[in-house]
């Protein structure tokens, strides 16, 4: 009877961790030399070049026909989810494109990349905030000068709702295309526009019900029935 107690008890607790697996935050800092290469992708095309480490990830393009971009590998469509990530746009001619798409994107040519993306935002340090959803502009109003410390940016996927904040403060908001399926962000997407662009990102934080925190159900769950086994 006990035998049996025990393993109801394990049992619940292992379908109790494998739900947790899936309701958690994802936080990079920058601190190790290399990403999670299973939620992480860095694309670079031509002459762009990263460089990761003491809490910074340092993204080069430049020239115009160099293009890179950091890509969150899981699909997330249809997910309550929010990314925020912190902008040092300090240094040389920095700036930030936040790409959605409903296919995992590579830096390309305007025309090839455009056709593609399902929902855009763009920081520049001139103070530019404006969001693209399915080829309307939508300028974000008053938002704060883009040199000022911090520089946190929040985008909140809710229902069907995409909710910009800088810096704590909500900007506007914008409705979700149907489609939205892979985040990117970069300081150039093309390899056909701009060049001498740099972005520096001090962090970025995913969480909502449906992210993997990197709790392990199988291990934490072959030590229970490792115990039962024992007994």
């Amino acid at each position: 009877m006990n035998s049996f107690k025990i393993i109801v008890s394990i049992s619940m607790f292992c379908f109790a961790v494998s739900m947790l697996a899936y309701a958690g935050e994802i936080f990079e800092g920058f601190d190790a030399p290399g990403l999670n290469t299973e939620i992480w992708e860095i694309q670079a095309v031509g002459g762009a070049s990263f460089e990761i480490g003491d809490g910074e990830l340092i993204m080069e393009s430049p020239t115009v026909a160099d293009g890179i971009l950091l890509r969150y590998i899981p699909e997330i469509t249809g997910q309550d989810i929010t990314f925020e990530f912190s902008l040092d746009l300090s240094q040389g001619d920095p700036s930030a494109q936040i790409w959605f798409a409903d296919e995992p994107l590579v830096p390309d040519i305007n025309t090839t990349v455009n056709e593609r993306w399902i929902l855009v935002q763009t920081v520049t340090n001139a103070g530019a905030t404006y969001v693209k959803s399915t080829g309307d502009l939508k300028v974000i109003p008053d938002s704060p000068a883009e040199t000022a410390e911090p520089n946190i940016h929040k985008i909140v996927l809710q229902g069907d709702k995409a909710t910009f904040f800088i810096n704590e403060e909500e900007m506007g908001d914008t409705d979700i295309p149907d489609g939205l399926s892979y985040f990117h962000i970069g300081p150039d997407m093309y390899t056909s526009h701009y060049g001498n662009r740099i972005g520096i990102l001090d962090y970025v934080k995913i969480s909502g019900p449906g992210v993997y925190d990197a709790v392990e159900p199988v291990g934490k769950c072959a030590v229970a029935w490792g115990y039962i086994k024992g007994r």
